[in-house]
């Protein structure tokens, strides 16, 4: 119990952080009542949700998302949602080496399996790759800050960055990139080769910026980053 309510008070610590009105909302039970109740939310195991990939699938493969900030006792963070894509392992294995030898080697316990666990992914970005490599028709609807988990799972799973250039134009169409800080458009407008957008945001800030020309990331892979050199070679 004791290690519980520590923990909590890290919780809602980082509320408080968030609120600049939260100061005097703490002093309501209500308030503090309510935080518990989100964080033994977080705590409940959530059932899986399934999606449909393609009617057709053979295989169902599962991801687990963890919640950025919520954690347990001890320091693992706490789940998010858990999803079941129902898909083809003939389209996972001609997309990617790396789910050819998940799937096909017997020496991974992942080719005896019937549902295949992909480990921590979010689902979203999951839904995006999963959908381009189906050639099914795909979503873009998905949160901006979702750009850098999906090229994490590109890069792990050793998917071809170019098939999904059309994906992202059509995201970047759909959404307005105003709304967006033109620091944060850098990184996915190049590494998705949308040169109209990744032309557009490097003039805006190299006229209208302060300083040296800088990307932005507002997740917490910071290791997928815009290399300077592109940046230079750009201006």
């Amino acid at each position: 119990m004791l290690r519980e309510l520590l923990h909590m008070s890290i919780f809602f610590y980082h509320s408080l952080v968030r609120d600049l009105t939260a100061p005097k909302d703490f002093l309501d039970p209500r308030f503090a009542l309510q935080l518990r109740r989100s964080y033994l939310q977080a705590k409940r195991p959530t059932l899986a949700n399934m999606i449909i990939i393609d009617e057709a699938g053979d295989m169902t493969v599962e991801v687990v998302e963890k919640h950025d900030s919520l954690r347990n006792s001890n320091g693992s963070r706490l789940t998010k949602e858990t999803a079941q894509f129902k898909v083809r392992k003939d389209a996972l294995t001609n997309a990617s080496q790396t789910l050819l030898r998940m799937l096909l080697d017997t020496h991974w316990k992942e080719s005896t399996q019937s549902v295949v666990a992909l480990g921590e992914h979010h689902v979203s970005s999951t839904e995006v790759w999963l959908r381009v490599i189906h050639r099914v028709p795909p979503i873009t609807t998905v949160p901006f800050a979702e750009m850098w988990h999906l090229v994490a799972a590109i890069d792990y799973y050793e998917l071809d960055v170019t098939d999904f250039n059309a994906w992202f134009a059509a995201w970047y169409d759909r959404h307005n990139p105003e709304m967006y800080k033109p620091r944060e458009l850098l990184f996915p407008t190049w590494r998705f080769g949308h040169a109209k957008g990744f032309a557009q945001w490097t003039q805006h800030l190299a006229y209208h910026g302060v300083g040296h020309v800088t990307e932005l990331n507002p997740t917490e892979l910071y290791s997928y980053r815009l290399p300077s050199r592109i940046i230079r070679k750009s201006i």
